[in-house]
């Protein structure tokens, strides 16, 4: 099942792995960081949103997502971790709100 839009939550967070890699779409609302890895290859991956909870984005966390074009980023993050987006050769639009 294609997935275009996940919203992720500390409440669904253990589900993540399982659910979402088709999305295209993915909004972190209340995840205080955004763990090592955790949209490791996510070749659909397009847009992220990241909420102004979450205070770091760790290693490696959006490496391999290559489609990946355009996150948004809270002013208030304290911290991107080392290859956080590794390989992400379409990025092409930060903002930073």
């Amino acid at each position: 099942m294609l997935i275009h839009k996940c919203i992720i939550s500390m409440q669904n967070f253990d589900r993540l792995l399982e659910d979402f890699y088709g999305a295209k779409h993915i909004c972190f609302v209340d995840t205080p960081i955004i763990p090592e890895g955790c949209c490791f290859n996510c070749v659909a991956l397009e847009k992220v949103f990241i909420s102004k909870h979450t205070k770091e984005i760790g290693s490696f966390a959006f490496k391999n997502c290559v489609s990946l074009k355009c996150i948004y980023i809270p002013k208030s993050l304290k911290r991107i971790h080392t290859c956080a987006f590794d390989n992400c050769i379409n990025l092409s639009n930060v903002y930073f709100y």
